[in-house]
């Protein structure tokens, strides 16, 4: 299937910057204060350390299954909007209960769509910027942006409205940034063809440079995820507040 042509307006390149503001941000409140709300509940360090471990596993299917349908579709804002909105959803059925078992099963629910959230949404940047002069960095920055200002102005309200009530904060930056889709360009998806697919994995495959970047890439993403997931939890036991 082609990419459609669909015409990328500055308008439209303006909202993607505030969205992408947004939902870093957004999913910074997450990352930051989610290990802090399962302490709070009662988990375990082991359990947190097995919620949070979902989601890296369910992206490795997660992100082929929307990048298809963002193909199929040929609409990444339409395949954003859904994975938001499925997002938040889940997100508020997490924070009304308090058993492990159901806790972990819904966390993988709600990576399901949130791991792939990233992904599509550089997709959309490229897609939009494709035959213009702009460049990925001037929109991805303000992802980098929103996440280093929205998680630090977290942190007094969360300090204020106590760190149980995390989702209401969180549930309504999520709106915000479904609001901001409204205004996003559709983006483009042009599918290669069978043979260009075949040829692409075939080298991919066969390259030892692939391999050795895939394995750094592995061995970069371990420590940086066992920081990512109980830094919070560090900081607290040292008596940091939220």
């Amino acid at each position: 299937m082609a990419g459609q042509t669909v015409e990328v307006t500055e308008k439209s390149l303006s909202s993607l910057k505030r969205f992408n503001f947004f939902l870093y941000g957004t999913i910074a409140i997450l990352t930051s204060y989610f290990p802090l709300y399962f302490e709070e509940i009662g988990l375990s360090k082991v359990e947190i350390g097995m919620v949070m471990a979902g989601g890296p596993f369910i992206s490795i299917f997660a992100n082929p299954f929307w990048g298809y349908w963002s193909d199929r579709l040929q609409n990444v804002k339409r395949v954003l909007g859904i994975l938001l909105t499925c997002n938040l959803l889940t997100t508020i059925a997490v924070f009304q209960i308090r058993e492990y078992a159901m806790i972990f099963a819904l966390m993988l629910v709600f990576f399901f769509f949130n791991s792939p959230t990233f992904s599509q949404s550089n997709s959309l940047i490229l897609n939009s910027i494709e035959n213009t002069n702009h460049k990925f960095g001037e929109f991805r920055w303000w992802g980098s942006f929103g996440w280093a200002v929205i998680a630090v102005l977290a942190g007094p309200v969360i300090g204020r409205m106590g760190i149980v009530n995390l989702w209401i904060l969180y549930g309504i930056m999520m709106m915000v940034s479904l609001l901001f889709t409204i205004g996003l360009p559709q983006g483009r998806v042009t599918s290669k063809a069978k043979s260009e697919r075949q040829s692409y994995w075939k080298v991919m495959l066969s390259s030892k440079l692939f391999f050795v970047f895939v394995v750094l890439g592995v061995l970069i993403s371990v420590p940086n995820s066992i920081n990512q997931t109980f830094v919070s939890l560090y900081i607290s036991h040292l008596g940091g507040s939220e």
